[in-house]
């Protein structure tokens, strides 16, 4: 496997004249400095008129009587000659540019790639490459049009690689004085010299800080850099490659102002694939981050990732030190509409109420997140929403087992805006610890939005297999969970620790997203049959919000079960037109309702919300085979006209023999 190596600020500057036989940068082959290829060239007894040209590595200038302009160089001999080729070769406009110097390269302006100078005796033309490597020794300088004598080709030589210098530039570069933040290994105009080829291993040296001024700044990978399937790995040294101690850490910092600036990290381009492994280290952080300092709230500033660039990071630490928030932010081209980024182990830390993830209105945003950490500390106060969609695109997110620590109680999870268009929002929480603090998990997408989507291509989902077994789904049709943190009425159900549960159904509040053909469809309810070959009769036990008035529709179920002669049967109660009848069961957290005195269960949302007990009975017409299960699938077909018009299942199937 190749190895290069970047060594953020080992060159002393990237100005626009740098100090002659040093290079401003590498071309990543070696750990220590590099040395610039150089040539002088005789031009004493040269003459060039109008029409001759001389070519710098491919970068063509041309001569003109008088008034040189962009790639143009004036009329002249000797020593004037000499001095009418620096000023072309240096000029900041020229916009010329050299050949790729090897397979891969990038072919950059020539007042970028090389600096010129007048040399001893004043009727020389020396030309030193800016970055070192050897790959230059076989670069040429060829003339056309001269008079006097034989001038060329000439030839570079000395030059010697070197490792990378800049992750990005905190000043303007170059000749052609290229922007902040906008030359580097990890910029959109990527490197002057060497490439970073799919596959490859470039080591980061650790303890290095990249300190930026008060304004916006955005470091986004270079076109071309990598493949799908062999991305450029840049991986944050651990003192494997440079003798920097215990645990060296680099960060790249911004000292931001009041004004929302903020700096954007990530590859949002379809044709850079890359990887950036950092690692948590023994202080129980990581050697890689990303920090902003800022007091402003808002979540126009900050230090951000991008997302939808083919871009994996592992280990890495976004924070801010001050007040300003953190997150990942959708900013895309129109391009970019299938690229993924995954994100392993990385820690947000933000201490105010501003989203960790705001897409913005048409930005699509794709997006994996395994392991990582949303830490609010700090914060007093708690979030109106963590998350939020786009408006007009796409919003993919997947969270594998991330952690939610020291938010305030009562935290909400998503947010989507008010008639949203969106083709398609699929989020889902997948083994997640939400801490016990964000605990408003929806509804959100029946409540939103004037457009009907299936719920296939809009929804929020949540699982927990490693806690209390919580799960939520969230559609345009529905809403339905099992929160441990929201003291859930209860009855019989009981998971295997013991703890009491149940399910929670708020249903849309848009009339033509319910009907006979648009139930919300609850997760299975199953349960063995344990009492022999008979007929059963099955009860579900549920309570509704005592607002509704309960009819066959609204609450059905379909029950499946393997017969005692091997076939399988189905009971559809809302074919039979079965009506949920009033209970008596006593549900857990029964109060008094003062409305008419009568003992209610209740649940607390917002207030105080009673309901009625009812249940719902069905019989098998055939015996259900001994030691099988007997599985039935709820159906709510209901309109809520706000958020406390809900209903809640006991899981716990009741069955008796007939």
């Amino acid at each position: 496997m190749a190895m290069k190596y970047l060594d953020h600020g080992l060159y002393a500057s990237i100005g626009a004249t740098p100090t002659w036989g040093t290079a401003q940068d590498g071309d990543g082959t070696a750990i220590g400095a590099s040395t610039p290829a150089t040539v002088s060239i005789d031009l004493s007894a040269a003459t060039a008129a109008a029409g001759a040209m001389v070519s710098v590595m491919g970068a063509t200038l041309t001569c003109v009587a008088s008034g040189a302009t962009v790639n143009q160089f004036n009329a002249g001999s000797g020593a004037t000659l000499v001095a009418n080729l620096v000023a072309a070769i240096n000029r900041t406009t020229a916009t010329a540019t050299v050949a790729a110097q090897a397979t891969g390269w990038k072919t950059p302006l020539i007042q970028n790639a090389v600096f010129a100078r007048v040399g001893s005796p004043a009727t020389t033309l020396e030309i030193m490459t800016r970055a070192g490597s050897a790959q230059y020794n076989s670069s040429q300088v060829t003339t056309a049009g001269l008079t006097g004598g034989t001038f060329g080709p000439y030839t570079f030589s000395g030059g010697a690689g070197g490792a990378w210098g800049w992750v990005l530039n905190q000043a303007v570069a170059f000749g052609s004085s290229l922007g902040l933040s906008t030359y580097g290994a990890w910029c959109l105009n990527g490197v002057l010299a060497g490439v970073f080829a799919g596959g490859e291993l470039v080591y980061v040296r650790s303890a290095k800080t990249i300190t930026l001024s008060a304004t916006n700044h955005s470091c986004v990978f270079a076109t071309g850099m990598g493949s799908e399937f062999n991305p450029v790995r840049f991986r944050i040294d651990r003192s494997e490659m440079w003798a920097d101690g215990v645990d060296p850490v680099f960060e790249i910092r911004q000292n931001l102002d009041n004004n929302g600036n903020s700096f954007n990290f990530g590859a949002i381009y379809n044709t850079s694939f890359v990887t950036i492994e950092g690692k948590r280290i023994s202080t129980g952080s990581y050697n890689f981050n990303i920090t902003g300092r800022s007091s402003y709230q808002t979540y126009s500033g900050g230090a951000k990732l991008y997302v939808n660039g083919p871009m994996t990071i592992t280990g890495c630490k976004v924070a801010n030190t001050n007040n300003g928030p953190t997150g990942l932010q959708a900013t895309v081209s129109a391009s970019d509409n299938n690229q993924t980024t995954v994100l392993n182990d990385v820690y947000f830390g933000w201490n105010n109420s501003s989203p960790i993830i705001s897409s913005g209105s048409t930005k699509q945003a794709h997006a994996i997140l395994n392991g990582c950490t949303f830490d609010n500390a700090g914060n007093t106060v708690f979030h109106p929403f963590i998350f939020s969609a786009a408006q007009y695109a796409p919003t993919i997110y997947t969270f594998n087992g991330c952690r939610f620590v020291n938010f305030v109680a009562g935290s909400k999870l998503f947010y989507q805006p008010p008639q949203a268009y969106n083709q398609t929002v699929q989020v889902i929480f997948s083994d997640c610890d939400f801490g016990g603090t964000v605990t408003d998990r929806g509804p959100v997408m029946q409540y939103n939005g004037s457009r009907y989507y299936h719920p296939q291509s809009k929804y929020i989902a949540i699982d927990d297999r490693l806690g209390k077994n919580e799960f939520a789904l969230d559609t345009v049709i529905g809403f339905t969970e099992w929160n441990a943190s929201r003291s859930q009425p209860t009855l019989n159900a009981l998971l295997q620790d013991g703890t009491p549960w149940s399910v929670r159904v708020v249903p849309s509040s848009t009339a033509s997203r319910a009907g006979v053909s648009r139930p919300i469809v609850l997760p299975d309810f199953a349960k063995r049959n344990t009492i022999g070959s008979n007929a059963l009769r099955i009860k579900l036990e549920f309570l509704v919000e005592k607002s509704f008035t309960v009819t066959p529709a609204m609450v059905s179920v379909i029950a499946y079960y393997k017969s005692s002669d091997g076939t399988t049967n189905v009971v559809d109660s809302l074919a039979q037109q079965v009506m949920p009848v009033v209970s008596s069961e006593s549900w857990s957290q029964m109060l008094t309702d003062p409305a008419d005195s009568v003992l209610r269960p209740t649940y607390i949302s917002g207030g105080t919300i009673y309901f009625d007990s009812y249940s719902l009975t069905v019989d098998t017409p055939t015996a259900v085979l001994d030691d099988t299960d007997v599985t039935m699938v709820v159906m709510v077909r209901a309109i809520a006209a706000d958020a406390a018009k809900m209903f809640f299942f006991d899981p716990e199937l009741v069955m008796v023999a007939i």
